[in-house]
């Protein structure tokens, strides 16, 4: 046709009726103009046989293709193929559909017809559309195939499915030229249901730009033995999740196969406005990974990313791929691995950057609140860890037990580790599960402005374990805290801290506590010189039943006390030992070394200290071994030089009389 072909309230029919003869095509070409189908339906199908003939739209120099409350039919309920749908703009015309409808399905064996649109130059839009190929018999649903350099979605909706015993098509958007694909609101279904014998899919979105607007959503759902479909979106520059948009893969309850994975990969990856990704399993078949590969990943606006199962199927991992790059949370937002009630285990998250900042709420969390194993949190940051503020709650990484459980580990790897004003690092249990390992390597750590890093157990079961090792120093600042603790029956972990400088100033401390039944660990530290000052402290306590664990300090240089205060004490239990070890110790400024117990028939702890080249103790400082009703401990001092002025004390106190 030479000019506009229009097509208003037209019913346009091509059927094959149990032949073995193939239907003819719907064929309509515009050689120098456009096609315009408006309130018009398109129908071709067959039952026998033979093939049903496609339908081919076309125009061939510039001219538009535009759908506008028109549909268009492709059926087969036979052994025949159904016929595809093409909507093709070959020189810069755009296809556009408009409260439209094209439909390829099949009810037999045969396959359904793929759907394609496509334009060369133009831009391919859908608005309140939708493009549908399914299989409700044992043939291959159709795939869905939509090119050109930019595509627009609109509150529209595709979906490749197969209802019965058929299999899933593949969904594939494709905007050349490094174009943008853009979905606002709308839908995109790659489900597999309980009946499929194969597995799903694959949705396939490339662009330059990619982007989800206005709670737009990516669903595959998983309902049967098969496998889910997989979602892979690539961007040459960025991916956009905005304002409540989804990509999610779910095992459903009844589920056996694995759940599809989740892949990003592009230059900057960004979540905003509570957008989130989830890979979840709700049986027995394992949970998608999700992984994004990217220098830049934002997550803003209480976004999340989350890999969790409330069944008995594993939770997937989630991969944060950006060497050299960035991982940034903010704004109460969160990457969770979880375990929720559930006997499976917890998926890990694994972070690879260069920087990796976690502010105003922000969280990467691992948990489990079933009898499944919650998974480990690796972290390898290149350049720096920074943790810093609160939101609705503290930024902080955690891995943490609520059931019966084991907590996962957590691991952090950095030259530079920044956690602050009131951010938490920590590993804690509060059931019966035993509480995961924290394991820390850096150059620098500084936890400043009642920043913690914690291993605690809040309930029977054991505490976890808190290693630190920071080759270059450990600043602790305005009430920044190292700590393993026990609030419960479960026994707190230990606390182990090797450094080059150690500083503990300005009511920061390092410390191991009970406040119950469960005994209090063991800190120990090793350092090139270790200084406590302005009210810093090294503590070990008991306020419960428990026992206070020990303290061991061994440094190569020189210990400082200004101020500061070492010491073991228990309410009820028997008082830890202070075992210290250095080159040269000085005290001064009311410093205070101890061992007490204030109520209980309990011993005081020893206290042993050796000084290498010499000792010094001024200005009203104590060294004091106190019991109030058992047997105060020992006070060992080894030095080839011990001075003290007139105000310092060294003393055991037996009895009732502490001094």
């Amino acid at each position: 046709f030479g000019g506009t072909l229009s097509l208003t309230d037209t019913e346009v029919y091509a059927d094959v009726t149990n032949g073995d003869s193939a239907g003819g095509p719907v064929t309509l070409t515009a050689a120098s103009g456009g096609i315009s189908l408006v309130n018009s339906n398109i129908f071709t199908g067959t039952t026998g046989n033979g093939a049903a003939g496609a339908v081919n739209v076309t125009t061939l120099s510039g001219g538009d293709i535009t759908l506008t409350n028109t549909a268009i039919f492709s059926d087969t309920t036979g052994v025949g193929f159904g016929g595809n749908v093409n909507l093709t703009a070959l020189a810069g015309g755009n296809v556009s559909l408009l409260d439209s409808f094209i439909y390829t399905n099949t009810s037999g064996t045969g396959f359904a017809g793929n759907v394609n649109l496509s334009t060369l130059t133009g831009n391919l839009t859908t608005t309140n559309s939708i493009i549908f190929t399914g299989s409700f018999g044992s043939g291959m649903a159709g795939n869905l195939n939509l090119i050109g350099p930019s595509i627009t979605s609109v509150n529209s909706t595709f979906d490749a499915a197969a209802f019965a015993a058929g299999t899933t098509g593949n969904i594939t958007l494709t905007a050349i030229n490094n174009g943008t694909v853009s979905f606002s609101g709308g839908r995109i279904f790659a489900d597999t249901f309980e009946a499929n014998t194969g597995n799903g899919g694959l949705v396939s979105i490339q662009g330059g730009n990619i982007i989800f607007d206005d709670g737009f959503s990516l669903n595959a759902t998983n309902g049967g033995g098969v496998n889910g479909s997989n979602l892979a979106i690539e961007a040459a520059n960025q991916i956009e999740l905005k304002n409540g948009s989804s990509l999610i893969t779910t095992v459903a309850a009844n589920a056996t196969g694995a759940g599809g994975n989740i892949r990003l990969q592009a230059n900057s990856v960004t979540l905003s406005g509570g957008s989130r990704i989830d890979a979840n399993t709700e049986g027995a078949g394992s949970g998608g990974s999700i992984q994004l590969t990217t220098p830049t990943t934002r997550l803003t606006e209480q976004s999340q990313i989350n890999a969790k199962t409330s069944g008995n199927g594993q939770a997937g991992s989630i991969v944060i791929n950006g060497a050299g790059g960035m991982l940034s949370l903010d704004r109460d937002s969160q990457i969770s691995a979880a375990v929720e009630s559930a006997s499976g285990n917890g998926g890990e998250i694994q972070v690879n950057v260069g920087r990796l900042e976690l502010q105003s709420g922000g969280q990467l969390v691992s948990s489990t609140s079933g009898t499944g194993t919650a998974g480990s949190i690796n972290v390898l940051a290149s350049q720096s860890v920074s943790v810093s503020g609160q939101g609705n709650h503290a930024s902080g990484l955690f891995a943490q037990s609520d059931g019966a459980g084991q907590a996962g580990d957590l691991t952090i790897a950095t030259p530079q580790l920044l956690v602050e004003n009131g951010a938490e690092v920590s590993v804690t249990t509060r059931g019966s599960g035993m509480g995961g390992r924290l394991t820390i390597a850096t150059e620098q750590l500084r936890v400043l402005g009642n920043g913690e890093i914690s291993a605690s157990t809040e309930g029977d079961g054991a505490g976890g374990f808190l290693t630190i090792n920071a080759s270059r120093s450990i600043e602790l600042a305005a009430g920044g805290r190292l700590t393993a603790r026990s609030l419960g029956t479960g026994n707190a972990g230990s606390l182990d801290v090797a450094t080059n400088r150690f500083s503990i100033r300005s009511g920061a401390e390092v410390s191991t506590a009970s406040t119950g039944t469960g005994n209090a660990g063991k800190i120990n530290i090793a350092a090139n010189s270790l200084r406590v000052t302005e009210g810093g402290r090294i503590t070990s306590r008991s306020t419960g039943s428990g026992n206070a664990g020990s303290i061991n300090i061994n440094v190569r240089g020189r210990l400082e006390m200004s101020a500061g205060e070492i010491s073991a004490s228990s309410n009820q239990g028997g008082g830890g030992q202070v075992t210290i070890a250095a080159r040269d110790i000085r005290l001064d400024r009311s410093s205070l070394i101890s061992t007490s117990v204030s109520d209980g028939n309990g011993g005081g702890g020893d206290i042993s200290i050796r000084a290498r080249n010499s000792f010094f103790a001024f200005d009203d400082s104590d060294i004091l071994a106190n019991a109030q009703f058992g047997g105060g401990g020992t006070i060992v001092i080894d030095s080839p030089l011990f001075i003290a002025d007139l105000f310092a004390t060294v003393g055991r106190n037996p009895g009732q009389d502490i001094s």
